[in-house]
């Protein structure tokens, strides 16, 4: 090439050459697979006369590209300005604890991201919940009736980036976590008062009992419209639950601002609105094997720093492993058959950008591609490779970390994000996941939300079992496991709490059996993993009361009612037993107090013949001698009983009305008594043969007797 550039000089004619190549072209495509390609001209120096010849054929150069994932909808935050806010209505039912959740962009210090408020006045509230921006960190400030909170995040907020803030508040503690690095927790001002309590404090017992967070809310500044927030905010959570961020004026009603003011809306890219690793957080895959000795794996993946474990899988020969990890910009593809371990490294990689990347191992051939790029080969010797059922992605426990840094060499777990793995043709979304560090904590944006939540009312000396169903992700197939969580901490078992992974009868619930007096108030969820797809399905915030429980309201009618009607025959049955005892009118007491169903005893005045007593008291002795009919049995018990002729002779020696002797016969149809001393004698004809009526009736009395008075 020399000699011919050298006679070309010597001639004085210059060869044709290519110039340098442009810069490469914009992907074809917004998302998902394209292709941007790049060209060079034959132009240093150009074609001329005397040198008609060109320069070859490759002036064109085309490589695929990849833009990260289609999203279906695009991800929408609000913006907020001076003079913006949104606000939102209470709920309307009691709630005894609070969760936060924002995901949000600063661009100023010293502002109030939120504010809860109930029962305020001019100057200040009853109940109050300030979320602020305290110079260059978060300062949460929580006031009610027993006074006053502080607690400030210890690492800083970080202006025009985004950011994640968790809070959750209960009667025992504060917990705030800024970005997930930091978890700062303080002792909430928690009155454990005694079983019995004074009258002097039982009211301040009262207001404890009810501490209530349910309140109204403005986003963007305070209730005051000052102090305002400017910047974005991304998601809203609310104990557990997504809060809608955009106004809808005919939607009224808890879960949506209900007014706002100069909020405006931007679409963010994606990245923004995945669940972030951050070096320490992984998630563990489950897949099946339709050939035992291959293993396909293709992820979408967005870097966020240049170091860290992405990808671990074992094989089922021990010591045996495929790595991979980013280090120092490259991707460090590692594999081990059994002999020894053989490595080489990937093109150089750069941060804040989506990659697609492919793994395939087949017996003991392993390759590696980038964005569907030129592969990266290993063929190590000493077997064929089969994989172990679970790839860990993003890191591991700490139990699995010595072992894996071992192999690899690597200490920390990837730092960017995730939108899909497929293994062997399963996939599993990471967009929105429940991811564990290696000390078995929950990232926020996973823990922050759950499908159900469910108060729990219940005294320390109590056992409280929570369960938890998985019954139907297992009728999908696949494996399925499930996790406990007090607060945002796995547990183990131990202490004052027994899990039992498999309940009787169902082998895919599992249980949670705080034991008694050893267990106290907090927030208790379950999280169900399908084949690495983890979601937090139930929480259960464990309540205590220094009040008695409240009990079914069926009991506490049957209560009240009981005794209430138990009482009222008690004083309807003594109001009858009085009057009974004035009027002398009532058959059960004339037998109570010995005397002949047919007497009529009180003061009369004068002989009446052929006749009845005067009107009015007429119905009174008919129905009282038709009652003595039925009462001749229980009137002759314990008497002497003399029969002769067909006459019946009693006789029955007692006292009568205020402890006077009573002496009185029955013959021929003649009775005597005698009351107070003086006789009375009264004759009656009476007939013992069937429907005949009486004939006359006469009476005598003293004269100190008296006619009847109606």
């Amino acid at each position: 090439m020399k000699d011919v550039i050298k006679r070309a000089a010597d001639t004085g004619i210059e060869s044709a050459q290519w110039a340098h190549w442009q810069e490469w072209s914009p992907c074809t495509e917004k998302c998902g697979f394209g292709q941007h390609f790049r060209v060079r001209t034959c132009s240093d120096p150009p074609p001329s006369g005397d040198n008609p010849g060109g320069c070859g054929d490759e002036k064109e150069e085309i490589t695929p590209c990849y833009k990260g994932p289609c999203a279906e909808s695009p991800s929408k935050a609000v913006v907020f300005s001076k003079g913006s806010f949104q606000k939102y209505i209470a709920h309307g039912t009691p709630v005894r604890f609070l969760t936060l959740y924002l995901h949000f962009k600063p661009l100023t210090n010293d502002a109030t991201l939120l504010h809860r408020y109930r029962k305020c006045d001019a100057k200040s509230c009853s109940h109050n919940v300030h979320v602020k921006l305290h110079g260059n960190q978060v300062r949460l400030e929580l006031q009610n009736g027993f006074g006053s909170t502080k607690i400030t995040t210890d690492n800083t907020v970080k202006l025009g980036k985004w950011q994640t803030l968790f809070i959750q508040i209960t009667r025992r503690l504060i917990t705030i976590r800024l970005d997930d690095e930091y978890r700062k927790v303080t002792k909430f001002p928690n009155f454990d008062f005694p079983t019995e309590v004074p009258i002097h404090i039982s009211k301040k017992l009262e207001e404890f009992d009810e501490i209530d967070f349910d309140a109204d809310m403005i986003v963007g500044c305070d209730r005051h419209m000052k102090n305002a927030f400017v910047g974005s905010i991304l998601k809203l959570r609310h104990n557990f639950k997504d809060m809608s961020l955009i106004h809808n004026p005919d939607w009224v009603g808890f879960g949506a601002p209900v007014a706002q003011k100069n909020v405006d809306t931007e679409e963010i890219e994606s990245p923004e609105a995945h669940s972030r690793f951050l070096n320490r957080y992984y998630t563990k895959m489950h897949f099946e094997f339709p050939d035992k000795k291959k293993l396909r794996l293709d992820m979408s993946v967005y870097f966020m720093s240049l170091d860290g474990l992405l990808v671990f899988n074992y094989g089922e020969t021990e010591g045996t492993f495929m790595s991979l990890a980013l280090h120092r910009g490259a991707l460090r593809f590692c594999f081990n058959v059994g002999d020894r371990t053989s490595c080489q490294k990937s093109i150089l990689l750069q941060i804040r950008r989506w990659y697609s990347i492919e793994v395939i191992i087949d017996g003991s051939v392993a390759e590696l591609r980038v964005d569907k790029g030129p592969a990266v080969i290993l063929i190590p010797t000493g077997g064929i490779y089969v994989p172990k059922a679970t790839v860990l992605i993003g890191g591991s426990d700490n139990d699995e970390w010595t072992k894996i840094g071992d192999f690899t060499r690597v200490d920390i777990g990837f730092d960017g994000i995730i939108n899909e793995v497929n293994v062997n043709g399963k996939n599993l979304y990471l967009k929105q996941s429940v991811l564990f560090d290696r000390h078995g904590r929950v990232n926020a944006d996973g823990y922050s939300l759950s499908a159900h939540v469910s108060e729990v009312f219940e005294a320390s000396p109590s056992k409280v079992t929570l369960r938890c169903d998985a019954s139907l992700f297992a009728r999908k197939g696949g494996v399925v496991s499930i996790n406990w969580l007090e607060s945002d901490q796995l547990i183990t078992g131990g202490g004052g709490e027994k899990i039992i992974d498999q309940v009787p009868g169902n082998r895919f619930e599992s249980a949670l059996i705080l034991k008694p007096n050893h267990h106290h108030e907090g927030i208790f969820s379950c999280i169900i993993s399908h084949d690495g797809f983890r979601i937090m399905t139930h929480t259960f915030p464990v309540l205590r009361t220094t009040h008695k429980l409240p009990v079914d309201w069926r009991v506490q009618l049957l209560i009240a009612v009981v005794p209430s009607t138990l009482l009222l025959f008690f004083i309807i049955a003594c109001c009858c037993c009085f009057w009974c005892k004035r009027l002398k009118c009532c058959p059960l007491y004339t037998f109570c107090q010995g005397r002949p169903p047919n007497e009529v005893k009180g003061p009369i005045k004068g002989t009446v013949k052929g006749k009845g007593p005067p009107q009015g008291k007429t119905k009174l002795i008919d129905d009282l001698e038709k009652g003595m009919n039925s009462m001749t049995k229980l009137l002759t018990e314990g008497s002497n009983i003399n029969e002769k002729g067909g006459k019946k002779v009693i006789q029955r020696h007692g006292k009568g009305e205020m402890g006077k002797k009573v002496n009185w016969k029955e013959g021929k149809g003649q009775q005597k008594v005698g009351v107070g001393g003086k006789d009375k004698k009264v004759t009656e004809n009476v007939s013992h043969k069937k429907d005949q009526p009486d004939k006359a009736v006469e009476t005598e009395e003293s004269e100190e007797s008296e006619e009847f008075s109606d």
